[in-house]
C-alpha cells in the first residue's frame, strides 16, 4: 500500500534488474549492503501511476537490500555520512562529529535526530546536520538518526558501529607503504621491518582485477586493502607468522582481512602470544573486508607474536594490523547477564587466567555442573557468551583455574 516502507532481499549474482508491482504514488529509496548497513546507491524520488516498475541495482559481491518507501507522502531520507562504518577511536581523542545528509521529497525537514543506541544525543534543526561528541567512553557504540518533517513524516538511517578503545600504539599496513586508517598513522612494512617486525612463510599479493570493494572503505582503507601477506613456504602445517616490536602490557590488536580472489575460498585461526583467540575468520564473499578484533593479549618479552593458520580451506592472508593499548584484566573475575528483547548473553571479563564458564540445572547436585561453549564474541574488555532460552532455570558459576 502507498504510504508504508517497502524491503526486498536480493541474494545471489553480481547485478539485478528488479521488476515491482507498485501502487501509484511517488517512491524514493536506497540500496543497502546488509552486511555493514552501508547505503551503496539511493534510488532518486520518481512518480508512479502504478504497476510494473524496474530498478536497476548498483553492482554487489552476494546480496543487497532495497529499502523504499512510497505514497503520497514518502518519508524523509536520511543517511549517517561520518563517521565511516566500523570506525575504530582511540580513548584519548578529543572527540567525535556525527554528520548526516538527509532530504525530503515533499513537506519541509524539521530536522536530524541523532541517536547513540535508544539515547538521544540531540537533534540538528539545519544543514549541515552536524553533531559534536564530547570524549567517548571506551565500548561499542550504535549511532543512527532521525529525520523529521514539520508535517511529522520520520525516516531512520541504518546503523553506524563505532568501536572505542585505548591509546593507539603501533599499526603496519603490510605490503604496502605508510598510510592513515581510523585516524592513525600506521607504518609502511619496509619501515616496520627496519624497527624490528619479523615476518615468517609469507608471500607478497594484491587484490585481484579491482573488485568492487564493501562496505565502501574510504581512500586512506582502501589502500591498505590493496596489498597483502599470503601464506607459503614448503612447510603446510606452518603459520603465517608476524612478530612485532611493542613494550610489555596488555593490547588489543585488530587484523585486516579482505578477499580479493575468490569468494569463500579460506578461513583462518588466529593466535596471539601462542594462545588461540578466534577460529573461521577470513570466509569472505569476492570484495568484501572486514576489521576483525578486538582481541585481547599480553606481551612480556616485547614482542607480540601474531599466528594465523588455516582453519578448514585455503591460505591465511591478511592486508594489515593495529594495536592499541589495553588496561590489565580485573584482580577478580564477574559474572553478569544482559538482556535485550529475546536476546539473552553471560558476559565476564576478558583476559582472565584460566577462566571457565560453567553450567548446571541443579544446585544440589554438585557434580551436576558442565562447561560452556567458548565465548562466541570478544568485545575487547569483556567475553560474551549467547543463551538460548531452552530451559525454565539453569545457573551459572564463573570458576578460575
Amino acid at each position: 500500500m502507498p504510504g508504508v516502507a517497502y524491503g526486498v532481499y536480493l541474494a545471489g549474482g553480481t547485478q539485478a534488474d528488479l521488476t515491482l508491482n507498485l501502487p501509484a504514488g511517488t517512491y524514493s529509496g536506497r540500496w543497502i549492503d546488509p552486511r555493514s548497513g552501508v547505503v551503496t546507491q539511493t534510488v532518486q524520488e520518481f512518480a508512479h501511476g502504478g504497476g510494473a516498475r524496474t530498478l536497476p541495482s548498483p553492482g554487489y559481491a552476494e546480496d543487497v537490500v532495497l529499502g523504499l518507501s512510497g505514497g503520497a507522502s514518502p518519508r524523509p531520507q536520511v543517511a549517517i555520512t561520518a563517521p565511516a562504518y566500523n570506525r575504530v577511536i582511540s580513548s584519548t581523542s578529543a572527540g567525535l562529529t556525527l554528520s548526516a545528509a538527509a532530504s525530503a521529497s515533499s513537506g519541509q525537514l524539521q530536522g536530524v535526530e541523532f541517536f547513540n543506541g535508544d539515547k538521544s544525543l540531540g537533534t540538528v534543526t539545519t544543514a549541515p546536520y552536524n553533531l559534536v561528541l564530547p570524549a567517548l567512553p571506551e565500548g561499542r557504540h550504535l549511532f543512527r538518526a532521525r529525520a523529521v518533517t514539520t508535517d511529522a513524516r520520520e525516516g531512520f538511517s541504518p546503523p553506524v558501529k563505532v568501536l572505542v578503545v585505548g591509546p593507539f600504539q603501533s599499526g603496519v599496513n603490510l605490503n604496502g607503504g605508510a598510510v592513515l586508517v581510523d585516524g592513525n598513522l600506521l607504518r609502511s612494512e619496509a619501515d616496520a621491518v627496519g624497527d624490528g617486525l619479523v615476518t615468517s612463510n609469507v608471500t607478497p599479493v594484491s587484490t585481484a582485477g579491482d573488485p568492487v570493494l564493501y562496505p565502501i572503505p574510504d581512500a586512506p582503507t582502501m589502500l591498505l586493502l590493496g596489498d597483502q601477506l599470503l601464506l607459503s613456504g614448503s612447510a603446510p602445517s606452518a603459520p603465517l607468522g608476524l612478530s612485532h616490536p611493542v613494550p610489555a602490557g596488555y593490547y588489543d590488536v585488530f587484523l585486516f582481512v579482505v578477499e580479493g580472489q575468490t569468494s569463500h575460498s579460506r578461513d583462518m585461526t588466529v593466535g596471539l602470544e601462542g594462545e588461540t583467540v578466534a577460529t573461521g575468520i577470513g570466509d569472505l564473499a569476492k570484495g568484501e573486508w572486514h576489521k576483525y578484533g578486538p582481541y585481547r593479549t599480553r606481551v612480556v618479552d616485547g614482542k607480540l607474536d601474531i599466528s594465523l593458520e588455516k582453519d578448514t580451506k585455503g591460505a591465511p592472508k591478511i592486508a594489515g594490523f593495529t594495536i592499541y593499548q589495553a588496561d590489565p584484566p580485573p584482580s577478580e573475575g564477574w559474572l553478569a547477564i544482559e538482556s535485550s528483547g529475546d536476546v539473552v548473553v553471560l558476559t565476564y571479563p576478558a583476559g582472565l587466567p584460566g577462566a571457565v564458564v560453567e553450567v548446571s540445572d541443579d544446585l544440589a547436585q554438585t557434580d551436576g555442573w558442565q562447561d560452556l561453549d567458548e565465548p562466541a564474541a570478544s568485545f575487547s574488555d569483556k567475553n560474551v557468551i549467547p543463551l538460548a532460552p531452552d530451559r525454565a532455570a539453569r545457573f551459572f558459576r564463573l570458576r578460575m583455574d
